[in-house]
């Protein structure tokens, strides 16, 4: 099951603009590596969530659910309890398939200082670029000051942010991750376990928020690279 938040539900309309919260929408159009890649592994995916979201063009194997005739509450809870794994973002949705046990991939996720609530979910944050600065800011700037929990988008426009979306790339390779770690032989090298440790212990140091979960791997094999953790 597939969950991409955007401006639909409280405006009615996705191309309408949402000034308090928008922070928190993604464009389902940066999924189609993900879907695609869940498909050619033998899967199906699901799209929920309200008709007034975009629409996405059709692929084989999605089922845009979201734009059909059978939505309901009940068939909600349904493919949130049963799917394989949730894919989704900052919203409400993508708490519910935890209480059913059911791992989640938590994609473009923001504020930074959160957290999933299982052992069993990955989670890739949004970045943040620092614009007086002309940089991004490292994953202990956000953790250990105020703007890991800014909660508007008037709040990172005030302080000149720019909150960055989750690339294709990124949001495929996170899934391949978690279809991985569905396998008994998988397993992270060292490097891998180093840098997640260090980014568990900013978590733990700072957020306040737990240290359940993972950060996507290659999500943060590239912020290494690029010196922000």
């Amino acid at each position: 099951s597939l969950h991409v938040r955007d401006a639909g539900y409280k405006t009615g309309s996705y191309l309408n603009d949402e000034s308090f919260d928008s922070y928190r929408n993604a464009d389902i159009e940066t999924y189609k590596l993900a879907i695609e890649e869940v498909v050619k592994r033998g899967g199906y995916v699901i799209r929920v969530g309200d008709p007034q979201m975009k629409p996405i063009d059709d692929i084989e194997g999605l089922f845009d659910y979201a734009h059909s005739d059978i939505r309901s509450n009940r068939m909600d809870i349904f493919l949130f309890s049963q799917c394989r794994f949730f894919i989704g973002v900052s919203s409400g949705p993508v708490l519910t398939p935890i209480l059913f046990g059911v791992p989640v991939v938590m994609s473009n996720f923001v504020p930074m200082s959160g957290r999933p609530h299982s052992n069993n979910c990955l989670f890739i944050p949004k970045l943040l670029r620092l614009n007086n600065e002309g940089r991004y800011a490292s994953i202990e700037d956000v953790l250990a000051s105020d703007i890991g929990r800014i909660f508007s988008s008037e709040g990172y426009a005030e302080r000149n942010i720019d909150v960055i979306d989750n690339s294709p790339e990124y949001i495929r390779d996170v899934v391949i991750e978690m279809f991985e770690r569905q396998d008994s032989d998988f397993h992270y090298t060292d490097e891998d376990e180093e840098r997640q440790t260090k980014v568990t212990e900013l978590y733990r140091e700072y957020s306040g928020y737990g240290d359940m979960g993972r950060m996507g791997n290659a999500f943060l094999r590239e912020c290494a690279n690029q010196k922000l953790i």
